[in-house]
């Protein structure tokens, strides 16, 4: 297993609605809110793959063009883009992953 089998499951642990609601509001309306916090199932499917991109791009494990530490997976079919393929970049910013950083900087990096 690579170690980012463990993270991925770990970050989405370790953070509570509490430390992602601000970030979920300026993302998602209001009422999807309420709805990934009423359906752990959605929620996990829906955040788990931002939460690890953010997670990545927080502690330095990306790099151009779009690859990944070698001690670290990524599942790129869940960052695919409407017209095809996936953009890890536009992904990023499309969901203000950048407001993550804070809270996954240095998150279980040692």
């Amino acid at each position: 297993m690579k170690t980012g089998e463990y993270q991925y499951d770990r970050i989405f642990d370790y953070l509570d609605n509490a430390s992602l609601t601000t970030w979920l509001l300026n993302v998602y309306t209001d009422e999807y809110v309420e709805e990934l916090f009423s359906n752990p199932e959605l929620k996990a499917s829906e955040l788990k793959p931002l939460l690890y991109l953010a997670w990545l791009y927080a502690n330095g494990l990306i790099y151009e063009p779009f690859e990944v530490d070698d001690a670290y997976e990524i599942d790129y079919n869940a960052y695919d883009q409407p017209d095809g393929g996936y953009n890890l970049d536009s992904t990023y910013n499309k969901y203000c992953l950048d407001e993550l950083e804070v809270l996954l900087k240095g998150l279980f990096r040692g």
